[in-house]
């Protein structure tokens, strides 16, 4: 009795049939029969593997950081404020931007509270923009 698999597949005789499982081992999945095995994605840089090649599903991967618009926070010139890349159209570059209302020198106060340190709270410049 002839088969049907893939060149990729193992064949299992049964009495009276046969089953073809496409080889894993060597990173195959599919359906076994002939031209029904294919090689399992390999996840690319950036990309983490949520659910492994199995003989009958394809490795499934993720970005590890989803694509869009984020703010993270920086202590260039000692100045803690946010690097933002804005969604308006013609902004290309990320620029440093204070949320807090801070001035940037001791003198320039107008209010006892303004003389306080500055903090951006740890949620602050995590959230997406």
């Amino acid at each position: 009795m002839s088969d049907n698999c893939d060149l990729h597949a193992d064949c299992t005789n049964n009495y009276g049939s046969f089953l073809c499982e496409c080889q894993i081992n060597f990173q195959w999945w599919g359906t076994g029969i002939n031209d029904q095995c294919f090689e399992c994605y390999e996840c690319e840089l950036g990309e983490y593997m949520r659910d492994d090649c199995t003989s009958t599903a394809d490795r499934f991967c993720k970005l590890s950081i989803p694509d869009g618009n984020y703010a993270l926070q920086t202590e260039s010139d000692t100045v803690q404020q946010c690097l933002v890349h804005w969604k308006e159209k013609g902004k290309i570059f990320p620029e440093r931007y204070s949320w807090g209302g801070r001035t940037f020198t001791q003198t320039e106060t107008s209010s006892p509270e303004a003389t306080k340190p500055f903090e951006i709270g740890r949620a602050s410049c995590r959230e997406r923009v």
